[in-house]
């Protein structure tokens, strides 16, 4: 088939989706003009949103959610702290089901804790040293 023959294909069924289109428009006025002219009747909700847009409305509702909850929940480690005042030999099972947190997140940061001085492991538990680092070296 030489590039002419393709050239002529192409237009036609250029054509052809013309002519579909066209049909589809005139078809389109032919309904309005009926609506236009037939008495009122009860008006036509407006079509839904596309799914799409709801999805994202949804999407970014909930990141706003959660970024308002991470803002007002407080810091961890103050919550281990504040738990092993109450609590002294607790374990990291007993403070993560304590405080409703995720036992890997406690023990870790129970284990930082540790690392720093802040609290104190015991053969069974963790509990807070009796004196603040400070007062040692006075």
């Amino acid at each position: 088939m030489s590039r002419m023959q393709q050239v002529i294909k192409a237009l036609e069924a250029e054509r052809e989706e013309v002519r579909e289109r066209l049909a589809w428009l005139d078809q389109t006025i032919e309904d309005f003009q009926a609506r236009e002219s037939a008495p009122p009747q009860v008006e036509v909700p407006p079509a839904p949103k596309p799914k799409r847009a709801v999805r994202r409305g949804t999407a970014a509702r909930a990141s706003n959610r959660r970024h308002v909850a991470r803002a007002i929940k407080p810091d961890p480690a103050e919550r281990i702290v504040a738990f092993l005042k109450e609590h002294p030999g607790s374990t990291i099972g007993a403070v993560a089901k304590g405080l409703d947190a995720n036992r890997s997140t406690i023990a870790s940061q129970i284990h930082k804790l540790d690392k720093q001085g802040d609290i104190l492991k015991l053969d069974k538990g963790y509990r807070l040293p009796d004196a603040p680092k400070d007062a040692d070296a006075a």
